[in-house]
This record gives structure tokens, C-alpha cells and sequence, in this order.
């Protein structure tokens, strides 16, 4: 809470006193130090609107006294004073209920309000005494502590003491809140963040008030995501965050409009399973794993080791058959030897070949998914 500094200045100047004016003797008691009897009472000519300076001497309707004098009225925008010094009470006609007080020319209320936003409620800005206002950052309302009827009224923050101000807190709407207002730091909080307030992206963390990702420590640029990790990426593009952050695409597949595919969007090669190892993609097409694509395309697992995976999913690799591994399915071709294109060793019997001279035992390679321009010494 604070006090206008205007209207403290003119408290002042009536607290250092000034004397009675000597020609007027009808106050009795005779007027105090600080006031002077003008028609049988005791004005406060520092203040008094209608004994400004003097008695009989009246301020215009738009002016307050202040130090004697009569000038425009600069009570910072209390709502619905009609002009008048807000530290000057009894000018509100008619007088206030039981429970209000005057302040200008608006009835306050005593207590003040019990919750929600009240920075509007003239209370607000005569919080204890006419005048004082409480700080529209800082507070939300003024009134009594949260689930008590009667006391002096304080600037809260919903249910809670002012925010400080000076560290960046600013007292915000919250339905996370009982009250619905609380104190946020606007230079830490990812949902209120930095002046004017907005929320961070999804992954941004909120630094000095603004909206960081990643070591880069920037904001995310239209069309790109953040990644608390990585930084700044592109979901429609990046096989490890395709279509959403931490969606992978499998090994030797791309992302193309957010979606992971083998050769085009959409298409996914079949997975590993109790069933088998599944397939993985190599240039663009889905091949089987097997001894010759183990865990990647042309990886050939060395002998006497084959093609193994865990019985319930995961990446194949070359290893010994056992408890918890599974043996692939057997290659049934020889490992292509021809001078063709390089197939990386995939198994002839899943390809889909041209044709070629081959007599291998598997099927034949007109099935094959590479194009050969040699002859398959398959056996």
C-alpha cells in the first residue's frame, strides 16, 4: 500500500501547524493550532475547499486546496470523486451507510471487498485511510484477511500478502489458485512470462521474462517446435521428433509432413515381434531382418553368430540363440556375390528383383527387390 504523494504532502503541511486567525473570536472552544474560526468553525485553511487559504474563500468544483491554494484537482484517478482531494473526507452527500466511508465524494467501504479482481472498487484505492492506494501490480484487492468478517482492511493478493514487486512478481489471475489471483514471477514462469504476460511454447522455459528453448537459449522461430533438448526443431521433417516431439521413426525411415514412412509417408515397415524380427527399410524399401540386415541394412552378423532379438520387441542383433534372445528367420539364399548393384546383403527370397541367370535353392531372383545386372552365384 502506498500514499499519493501529493495528498501526503498536504497532511504535512497541516501537521506543522499554522495559527488561528485572531479577527474571528465566535469558536468556542476557540479553534485549535492548525485550523482558523471562520463563521463560528474551525476550518483547515491548508485544505479546506471552502476556506482555502482564508475563510469564505472557495475552490471551483473541478479544484482541490493544497497548501492553502486552489488548484486542479491531481488525486490520480480515483474513480468517481468528482475532482476532489481523496484524503479530504466529508463530501459525499448523501452521507454513506453504516459500513462505508467517505473519501472525496465516494462511499467506501470499511472492509473493503472479500475476493476477485477489486482494483476497480473505490476501496481500492482508499485502502485503510482516503487516499491510500494499493498497488495495482501487487495486489488485487483491498479487504480482510481471507475467512474473517471484522479488523482493518489490507492490499492482498488474492488470499495472500502484496507481491513484491521489485523481484518481478506481479499479482496475476490463477485458477490454479483457491482465490483465483497470485503472486508469479513474470521473470521465471514458463505461463506468465515477461511484461506484457504471455505463455511459452511447449518445451520453453521462461528466462530473465522471456521465452527461451534449448542452449541456444532463443524463441522457437513460426513453423518450428522446441525441444527442451535439442533446441528448435522441425516436426514435419525430423525422424527422431516426427510429427510430435519424441516420436521416432524407425531405423531408415524419413519424416515427410509429419509422418514417419519407408519410400513414402504413411508406409511403415512391419515391426519385431514374438512372430519374428520384422523388416527394416533400406533404400527406400522394407526388407526382412535376417543374418545379412541385422539391425541394419548389410549389416552381416559374422559366423558362427546369427540374427538374434529380445522375444518382445527391440532391435535385433547378432548374438547366440538362448533363453532371452530369438533366432531371426533363417536366410535361405547365399549372401548375393554377383557384379550387379549392391543389394547390402539382403536375403534374395524378399527381394524383388529383375531377373537374372541364378539357380540359387531360395526363390528366384525375379522376386528380388534389387536390380541386378550380374549373374547370383547363389547356390
Amino acid at each position: 500500500m502506498r500514499a499519493w504523494g501529493f495528498a501526503a504532502l498536504v497532511m504535512m503541511a497541516f501537521v506543522s501547524g499554522c495559527p488561528s486567525d485572531p479577527g474571528d473570536t465566535s469558536c468556542s472552544p476557540s479553534c485549535g493550532t492548525g485550523t482558523t474560526c471562520c463563521n463560528s468553525h474551525c476550518a483547515t485553511t491548508l485544505v479546506d475547499r471552502n476556506n482555502c487559504g482564508g475563510c469564505g474563500v472557495a475552490c471551483a468544483s473541478n479544484e482541490m486546496c493544497a497548501l492553502g491554494h486552489c488548484i486542479a484537482a491531481v488525486d490520480a484517478g480515483l474513480p468517481h470523486d468528482g475532482g476532489h482531494d481523496a484524503a479530504q473526507s466529508g463530501n459525499c452527500s448523501p452521507q454513506c451507510a453504516s459500513g462505508y466511508r467517505c473519501c472525496g465524494t465516494t462511499c467506501v467501504s470499511s472492509v473493503g471487498v472479500a475476493t476477485g479482481d477489486a482494483r476497480s472498487d473505490p476501496s481500492f484505492m482508499n485502502c485503510q485511510t482516503c487516499g491510500m492506494a494499493c498497488d495495482p501490480i501487487g495486489t488485487s484487492r483491498c479487504g480482510l484477511a481471507h475467512g474473517t468478517t471484522t479488523g482493518t482492511p489490507h492490499c492482498y493478493c488474492g488470499d495472500s500478502p502484496a507481491c513484491d514487486t521489485s523481484t518481478g512478481f506481479m499479482c496475476l489471475a490463477n485458477t490454479g489458485s483457491t482465490s483465483g489471483f497470485s503472486c508469479i514471477n513474470m521473470a521465471t514462469d514458463p505461463m506468465h512470462c515477461g511484461t506484457p504476460v504471455v505463455a511459452c511454447a511447449s518445451g520453453e522455459i521462461c528466462m530473465a521474462g522471456a521465452c527461451t528453448c534449448g542452449p541456444a537459449g532463443m524463441r522457437c522461430p513460426t513453423g518450428q517446435t522446441c525441444n527442451s533438448t535439442s533446441g528448435c526443431i522441425d516436426i514435419m521433417t525430423d525422424p527422431m521428433n516426427c510429427g510430435a516431439i519424441g516420436t521416432a521413426c524407425h531405423v531408415g525411415e524419413s519424416c515427410t509432413g509429419g509422418m514417419c514412412g519407408c519410400g513414402a509417408p504413411g508406409v511403415r515397415c512391419m515391426a519385431g515381434g514374438l512372430a519374428g524380427c520384422g523388416e527394416e527399410c533400406c533404400g527406400s524399401a522394407c526388407i526382412q531382418v535376417d543374418d545379412y540386415n541385422c539391425g541394419g541394412c548389410g549389416v552381416q552378423c559374422p559366423a558362427p553368430q546369427v540374427c538374434v532379438h529380445p522375444p518382445f520387441g527391440g532391435t535385433a542383433h547378432c548374438g547366440t540363440e538362448g533363453v532371452f534372445v530369438v533366432a531371426c528367420t533363417a536366410d535361405f539364399d547365399a549372401p548375393p556375390s554377383d557384379t550387379g548393384v549392391p543389394d547390402g546383403g539382403s536375403d534374395a527370397d524378399v527381394d524383388a528383383n529383375l531377373p537374372d541367370a541364378d539357380t540359387d535353392a531360395g526363390v528366384d531372383a525375379a522376386t528380388d527387390a534389387n536390380v541386378d545386372v550380374g549373374v547370383d552365384t547363389g547356390t
